[in-house]
């Protein structure tokens, strides 16, 4: 049948996606019902001195007014190439992020985050506090213009003839005159564990709104396994390069045909 190859992954010209995530998290202390992070007050200059060559505009966020024992896992500081510009790394008690927007590239993006888990691992430290990262994640998060009130195409004939996603309410639960194909909202998330990649790979679709027009939201989540998560640089490289096959995989099989082709190639003639 049509359509059922998936496509070798290519660059596009114009892209669904609004935001590519990595982050990385490590153990904290905990005191009581309180976590905190005995190393991070150090920390935060040592990295920015390791990353401003490629991030010299440094901007406190409101949240650091806040003490550091009440926002654990929460960014901080943030560091850009310019005030507006991307990619961005952020940091705070016991995560580190690394995020890119329109103009990503996995080609950039890679190295990015090799060098921010770099500065992280020689910047931390270790003598003050132990460094045991506890989850990374890989998260890309994509937008599809779609407005249920005005399409001609109902929502779950959407995810199916667009997205091979096929959802079947059952029939008994309506005895009016209902389209079962036309929810009015929409929330899905599928996770499965792969096992080959060591992660959680998720995939989500939602009704939302995105520069306040209506919209369906589309995300492709990889995280990974609990107590089995990389603990030195070159093992997490490894494992975001999995992920990130995870993601390709599952993005170009779901977005196949019709709907991958308004999204252009770079490459084309």
């Amino acid at each position: 049948m049509a359509n059922e190859t998936i496509p070798q992954p290519y660059d596009l010209a114009s892209k669904p996606l609004v935001e590519a995530i990595f982050e990385l998290r490590w153990a904290l202390k905990s005191t009581g019902s309180l976590e905190s992070d005995p190393g991070f007050s150090l920390f935060q200059g040592r990295y920015w001195d390791r990353i401003k060559e490629d991030y010299p505009f440094a901007l406190q966020l409101p949240v650091a007014a806040v003490p550091e024992h009440m926002t654990a896992h929460t960014v901080r500081h943030q560091f850009r190439r310019g005030e507006k510009e991307w990619p961005v790394t952020q940091i705070g008690p016991g995560i580190l992020t690394v995020n890119d927007t329109a103009d990503y590239r996995w080609e950039t993006f890679l190295p990015q985050l090799e060098k921010a888990i770099a500065a992280l691992y020689e910047g931390y430290p270790t003598e003050q506090s132990p460094l045991k990262p506890t989850q990374a994640s890989l998260r890309y998060i994509n937008v599809i213009d779609y407005d249920p009130n005005s399409s001609e195409v109902p929502l779950l004939r959407f995810l199916k003839d667009s997205l091979h996603t096929t959802i079947i309410p059952e029939p008994l639960l309506f005895d009016e005159n209902i389209n079962p194909e036309a929810p009015n909202g929409l929330s899905l998330n599928l996770a499965y564990q792969v096992e080959s990649r060591n992660a959680l790979a998720s995939t989500t679709f939602a009704l939302g709104q995105a520069n306040n027009k209506p919209a369906l939201i589309f995300e492709i989540h990889v995280q990974t396994i609990p107590n089995n998560v990389p603990q030195n640089p070159a093992d997490f490289s490894s494992w975001v390069t999995g992920a990130h096959d995870i993601v390709d995989k599952w993005f170009f099989a779901l977005v196949r045909g019709e709907l991958l082709e308004t999204y252009g190639n770079t490459n084309a003639d």
